[in-house]
């Protein structure tokens, strides 16, 4: 009912919105029309992510001589983050930005650069998906409701604690917050409680001692400014997110189309999502300083035995992962070797 309640309120403030939803004047040439588009994010307004996406509304304006108009709407006041995936092709947004981790089960092609341990570095995850998606009609038959823009993954996963982590045997029995997914599955599998738990949640959290730990990229853990009560980050790379930037397809067909090559240009251009993963390295990278100098954090670098035993419950876990994603008309193996071949090509 909530879910209903939010795409119901979503509407109403998508009619009465300036930007509209895929609404135009009457001219009868399509050409002089101005057409009007609306952003669903999440974030806040002053967040990276929005002012990054506000700055592409306005390249689109200026590119189209002001035809097209996109206004981004953030907080998730147009559509709250687990609204994105269902809002946007039922028209409640023409455009959206979500993370599949909020969509439990519905993209498990997409996730699959997520398995766990799989990545060290995500600008080669979001290398890798990019591909995968040119490549994979399976892929692109689980993304048919979208137009597709944008595809890309953030920093990799860690995990912080204010207990010193040496080996698998001491997450044992620690409350450890996690997305759902990968994340909770894989925390469970090194003998951990896994606690679903919103970022805005974790400060408090740690403060009074329901937590222990937490699964978390550096970036995000800086906006939340959880180096003032977590003092160790473990060095194990256990998973990213997908993230995607999607448009209704009647919005995008709508369109010119000298628009729709717009579109495609500044929106969904291979380097805009990879610069999309690039910027969030680089405020990754940038927080992990902060975390070290300012806060004086301790990263712990797993021993080589140590880094073995946290990998063999993750390839255990991706073997599974095939197992249950093998069908008559899917073969999960060769996807699977298909994303290991890529990402050797991006490694080698």
């Amino acid at each position: 009912m909530k879910r209903a309640f939010a795409l119901i309120s979503a509407l109403s403030l998508c009619f009465g919105l300036l930007a509209g939803c895929g609404t135009s004047d009457t001219s009868s040439n399509e050409y002089d029309k101005v057409y009007k588009l609306s952003f669903a994010i999440h974030d806040p307004e002053d967040s990276l992510r929005t002012l990054h996406f506000e700055r592409l509304a306005e390249q689109t304006s200026e590119a189209t001589n002001g035809k097209v108009r996109i206004t981004v709407v953030p907080d998730g006041k147009l559509l709250a983050s687990n609204d994105v995936a269902e809002g946007v092709p039922a028209g409640m947004a023409d455009m959206g930005w979500l993370l599949t981790t909020f969509f439990p089960g519905q993209f498990p092609l997409s996730e699959a650069v997520t398995l766990p341990m799989l990545f060290e570095d995500s600008y080669t995850a979001s290398q890798v998906l990019l591909d995968l998606y040119e490549r994979s009609p399976e892929l692109q038959a689980e993304l048919k409701n979208y137009k597709v823009l944008q595809l890309y993954t953030n920093p990799i996963n860690t995990i912080f604690t204010n207990e010193k982590i040496e080996r698998v045997s001491d997450l044992k029995g620690m409350h450890i917050r996690a997305t759902t997914g990968v994340a909770t599955d894989i925390v469970a599998a090194w003998g951990g409680s896994p606690l679903l738990m919103g970022p805005e949640e974790i400060y408090r959290s740690v403060e009074k001692g329901v937590l222990d730990a937490m699964v978390f990229e550096w970036s995000g853990f800086d906006v939340y400014d959880l180096g003032e009560v977590t003092h160790y980050c473990v060095d194990v790379p256990v998973t990213c997110g997908v993230f995607m930037t999607v448009m209704n397809q009647e919005s995008y067909n709508s369109l010119p189309e000298k628009y729709q090559a717009i579109i495609d240009e500044i929106w969904g251009a291979r380097e805009v999502s990879l610069e999309s993963a690039q910027s969030f390295i680089d405020n990754a990278n940038a927080a992990r300083e902060k975390g070290v100098n300012e806060y004086g954090m301790t990263v712990i670098e797993l021993s080589d035995s140590a880094a073995a035993e946290f990998r063999e419950a993750a390839d255990d876990y991706v073997e599974a992962w095939v197992k249950k994603m093998t069908t008559d008309a899917f073969d999960a193996q060769a996807y699977l070797d298909l994303l290991l071949s890529l990402k050797a090509q991006y490694e080698d």
